[in-house]
């Protein structure tokens, strides 16, 4: 008896059957369409999964294992042990951003960004509009705007 493969239409869901000497259909016998798929080949792909095998040869079950909870011995020792790591992590992490905030504190800390622009400009009077935008962190446009009232 010759081996016939299971095919599915992707369009209309149409399943048929071939043989497989012939190989597979150009399109749906029922919508014509070329887009389909081999049924059969997916399911033989399944069943050749490699199995695993003991040293005879013979297939091997693979069976689940319960364990219980650690001791508490254990549990302790893991938790200072993290509680540790993720102080040092924590102190890192503050100490980052402490130093960052603290590089943008100046002696202008209380004066506007208006304010500051037109001080820089007035300290840099040949200061392109670009070069402000960029230190200041603003648009062009802004920096210009308050170049026209300095």
């Amino acid at each position: 008896m010759a081996h016939r493969d299971w095919f599915k239409c992707s369009n209309c869901g149409h399943k048929w059957q071939t043989r497989k000497k012939k190989g597979g259909p150009p399109s749906c016998p029922s919508s014509n369409s070329d887009n389909f798929y081999n049924q059969s080949e997916k399911k033989r792909k399944k069943k050749r999964k490699k199995k695993r095998k003991n040293e005879k040869g013979a297939v091997k079950k693979i069976k689940t294992v319960k364990m219980g909870k650690p001791s508490k011995d254990l549990i302790e020792a893991y938790e200072s042990k993290r509680s540790k790591f993720q102080d040092k992590k924590n102190k890192e992490f503050y100490d980052e951003i402490k130093e960052k905030v603290s590089d943008g504190e100046d002696e202008d800390s209380g004066k506007t960004k208006e304010e500051k622009i037109k001080d820089y400009i007035e300290d840099n009077p040949e200061a392109s509009g670009k070069e402000v935008s960029n230190k200041f962190d603003t648009s062009e446009s802004y920096v210009y705007k308050v170049k026209s009232q300095v």
